[in-house]
């Protein structure tokens, strides 16, 4: 067994193949397995593994994110939503021989493209703007990054929670 803390910035997609996996929430303990969707986070969450453990997955771009989830980010942040419907089957298939790493990947992608291309969402291109400012001044102010992305701080304020999960900091 192993209890360890999660603290993620962007949402992740992770499909539970095999071991028994919880997390602590609202002062118990709950039981996930196959494909989720764990929320962007702000505090970290307590998690538990038991026995032989398998997960793939792969993180989402706070840009693209309604390439691959049809709610607002934030609706996901500090949460686990299992992943159920057309899009789960498409993950639970792609981790169906996780023990060949090359196989799960290319299929994890192929999954990925095919939700991608059925929600016709296109990348945000001010939220990948920001990403990438983000990543390369993570000292400037949100002042400063509302002015380089020409947007009041409101705007700027309900782009950020909507695609990232938490307002901006």
């Amino acid at each position: 067994a192993i209890e360890d803390q999660l603290l993620n910035e962007t949402a992740l997609v992770r499909a539970l193949v095999r071991g028994d996996w919880a997390a602590h929430l609202a002062r118990d303990w709950k039981v996930f397995e196959g494909p989720l969707m764990f929320g962007p986070q702000k505090r970290g969450m307590q998690v538990r593994a038991v026995g032989p453990m398998a997960v793939a997955g792969f993180a989402i771009r706070p840009g693209g994110w309604f390439g691959l989830w049809p709610d607002a980010a934030d609706s996901t942040a500090d949460r686990i939503v299992p992943i159920d419907g057309q899009w789960g089957d498409a993950l639970r298939s792609a981790t169906a021989s996780i023990d060949d790493h090359e196989a799960t990947f290319i299929a994890l992608e192929a999954a990925a493209r095919a939700r991608v291309k059925a929600l016709r969402a296109r990348e945000n291109e001010t939220m990948a703007a920001f990403e990438a400012l983000a990543r390369t001044d993570p000292a400037a102010t949100v002042e400063s990054l509302c002015g380089r992305l020409g947007l009041t701080r409101r705007r700027f304020d309900r782009l950020v929670l909507r695609h990232f999960g938490h307002m901006p900091k």
